[in-house]
């Protein structure tokens, strides 16, 4: 077999399972956030914002994922900790995070899009949003 062939198998194989990965993954997010719904009836939605920076003081810009701090009810991860009203949430967020950071940003890129915040509602229900984020 000539290296071409070898090549082109080898590329077919590869995209092949990156597919695999990126069902297995999305199947991940399903049913992980599935679990934060299930243990917490006061979650109606998590969200996070995922998008290439347009400028980074003259380093790459790379795509990110912004599933550190996920967005519960609509209310900023970030802010969740730090309020009265929100700390009881903190729970639901520290379990959203541990399942949406096991999924490669590669995979988040395809199956979402770039410059978008993602919402995933009780129902099962994904919602896709452009995503301004200057």
């Amino acid at each position: 077999m000539k290296n071409s062939e070898i090549y082109q198998q080898l590329t077919l194989e590869m995209d092949a399972l990156r597919e695999r990965r990126k069902q297995i993954g999305a199947s991940m997010i399903q049913e992980g956030l599935r679990e934060v719904f299930d243990t917490y009836p006061e979650v109606q939605s998590i969200s996070w914002a995922q998008y290439t920076p347009y400028f980074n003081d003259g380093d790459e810009c790379k795509f990110g994922v912004r599933n550190d701090e996920p967005d519960i009810n609509e209310i900023c991860g970030y802010e969740i900790p730090y309020t009265p009203e929100t700390k009881h949430l903190v729970p639901a967020q520290e379990l959203a995070r541990s399942i949406l950071q096991q999924i490669i940003e590669e995979d988040y890129k395809e199956m979402f899009g770039d410059h978008v915040r993602v919402t995933i509602k009780r129902d099962g229900e994904a919602l896709i949003e452009e995503y301004d984020h200057d």
